[in-house]
């Protein structure tokens, strides 16, 4: 079993947003398949004009293997933990989308860890303040998550982001498996 506590610090940890996309999920990967190009250079209407077509995008995702790694560590933490993530324009078939989120995170990381969706990544900062922290994938959402005032984690790899939470204070044993 993993075992999780937070260590006081000045400003005591008061909760931990988990990124979806990029971070947990596949999106880039099945997006660089149906879009049989990099999502990352596709011109946004390009990638959103094929995206909008896909039933059930971002339910039937490939959970990320760093992420889940992250996750198995943090799953028993006593601090409370949320998933905050952007939704894409609710265009086409992507009227889903809430929904869909809330059910990948049900399968992939716990039934009952809440999950917040925001109009865009830049919107995750309106969530900010003194002792949450944000783990994401994307600079720019850090950098407004640590404008607002927030605690942010720059997820590069899963050992890379469990070392930094350690060092805010957030103690763990290595995740097994």
């Amino acid at each position: 079993m993993t075992v999780i506590s937070v260590f006081p610090s000045r400003t005591p940890i008061s909760t931990i947003y988990h990124d979806l996309d990029g971070f947990h999920a596949d999106f880039y990967g099945r997006a660089d398949v149906l879009l049989g190009r990099p999502y990352k250079g596709t011109p946004p209407a390009v990638a959103w004009g094929v995206l909008d077509k896909v039933p059930h995008l971002f339910r039937d995702l490939e959970p990320l293997t760093e992420g889940q790694k992250v996750w198995r560590a943090m799953r028993h933490c006593r601090v409370p933990q949320e998933v905050l993530t952007a939704k894409p324009k609710p265009t086409g078939l992507l009227t889903t989308v809430d929904a869909d989120k809330r059910y990948w995170v049900a399968r992939h990381m716990s039934p009952t860890l809440p999950v917040t969706t925001t109009i865009s990544g830049a919107a995750k900062a309106l969530y900010a303040a003194p002792g949450r922290i944000l783990l994401d994938d994307i600079q720019r959402n850090i950098d407004a998550w640590i404008a607002a005032g927030g605690i942010g984690i720059l997820h590069v790899s899963a050992d890379e982001t469990l070392a930094q939470l350690e060092a805010l204070g957030v103690r763990f044993e290595a995740p097994r498996g």
